[in-house]
C-alpha cells in the first residue's frame, strides 16, 4: 500500500512542469568536494532563523551515523534532538510535539521521507515548519517530488556535516556567537573557502 501511494506521489510529481521545478533555487552552500548541494523549496513561506520558541529539531534517518552525527552537531550548537529510524517514527514525533525544524531522510522503512513529510504537513501546526529531506538521489524528478510532499529544503548525500550545519542554521534560533563559530567550522571544513555569507 505504501509503495502504491509512494508511485502516485512520484507520478504527479513528475507531471509537474518544468515552471514548478523552475521555483526551487539553487544554493551552493556546501562548496564540499563531496559534491554536496542543497536546494531551498520556496512555495514554504518560513521566517528565517526558526518560528518555535524551543530549539527542537527531529532528525530521521534510517542510517545510524547519520542520525548520531547530526544529533552531535546540532547538540554541539545547543539543539534538543530527538530521532527516529523511520518515517513512520518521525510522524508519530511530530504529533507528540513541536520541533523548530525537521530533517527526513528520503528513503526510510515503513514509511518513506516524502510520505512521512506530507502527513507532518497536514498536522495544523506543522504547516510553516521547517522541514529538510537528505537524499542520495539529485535527479530533478526527485526534487520536485519533494517540493510536492511539503519539504523546505532538499539536501543531497554526500554531505559535509559542518556546511550542513551552516546551511540548517537558517531555521534555527542562534545567537551571533553561535552563528560565527558554526560559519569558521564549515570555511574550515571547505579548505579555507568563504562559501555561504552569513547573515547579520
Amino acid at each position: 500500500m505504501v509503495h502504491h501511494v509512494n508511485e502516485i506521489a512520484m507520478s504527479i510529481a513528475a507531471a509537474v512542469t518544468r515552471q514548478s521545478a523552475a521555483s526551487m533555487q539553487r544554493v551552493q552552500g556546501s562548496g564540499s568536494e563531496n559534491g554536496e548541494t542543497a536546494t531551498e523549496i520556496k512555495h514554504t513561506a518560513f521566517p528565517p532563523g526558526g518560528i518555535h520558541g524551543r530549539p527542537s529539531v527531529i532528525v530521521a534517518d534510517d542510517d545510524r551515523l547519520i542520525r548520531e552525527i547530526l544529533r552531535f552537531k546540532l547538540e554541539f550548537i545547543n539543539q534538543t534532538v530527538v530521532l527516529a529510524e523511520n518515517g513512520d517514527e518521525a510522524v508519530t514525533l511530530a504529533s507528540e510535539m513541536q520541533a523548530s525544524l525537521i530533517i527526513l531522510d528520503v528513503k526510510m522503512p515503513k514509511l518513506d521521507g516524502l510520505l512521512a513529510c506530507m502527513q507532518i504537513r497536514k498536522l495544523s501546526n506543522y504547516v510553516q515548519t521547517p522541514i529538510v529531506m537528505l537524499t542520495s538521489d539529485d535527479t530533478e524528478r526527485s526534487k520536485v517530488a519533494a517540493s510536492y510532499a511539503g519539504a523546505s529544503m532538499y539536501v543531497v548525500k554526500p554531505f559535509n556535516s559542518a556546511s550542513l550545519i551552516l546551511t540548517l542554521s537558517r531555521f534555527l534560533l542562534l545567537d551571533k556567537a553561535t552563528l560565527n563559530s558554526i560559519h569558521d567550522a564549515a570555511v574550515r571544513a571547505a579548505g579555507g573557502r568563504v562559501f555561504t555569507k552569513m547573515r547579520t
